[in-house]
């Protein structure tokens, strides 16, 4: 996480947003998966973006604590444009889960922070 972190923190002091990677690729409206310490980040900086978190996607949706809709993986998930994996370390196997019940397209926040 601290690789991850770290480049975050640069783009912040250069004045970036992860918005600009969600607006460059098409990207409208999102759900997050993983509401830890790094899916809540993400919220608080896109929440108030052109960028739609329409809902958030967690093992254990009672322990949220933001003003967003947390639903499990095994309920049905609304269209959106992109679904981001916070839990970078087990991206793969999350993926990998996700793409038997979607076909939305899945990235992980790692891809997003290192490919702006």
């Amino acid at each position: 996480y601290y690789n991850l972190l770290n480049q975050w923190l640069i783009h912040k002091q250069e004045s970036r947003s992860l918005t600009e990677y969600f607006e460059a690729q098409g990207y409208q409206s999102i759900a997050i998966y993983g509401m830890g310490e790094l899916g809540q980040r993400l919220y608080n900086e896109l929440k108030d973006s052109s960028v739609n978190v329409k809902y958030a996607i967690d093992k254990n949706p009672e322990g949220s604590y933001i003003d967003l809709e947390v639903i499990t993986s095994e309920e049905k998930m609304e269209e959106v444009d992109v679904i981001v994996v916070t839990a970078i370390y087990a991206f793969d196997e999350i993926n990998q889960s996700l793409s038997e019940q979607t076909e939305m397209k899945i990235i992980s926040l790692e891809d997003v922070v290192f490919d702006m």
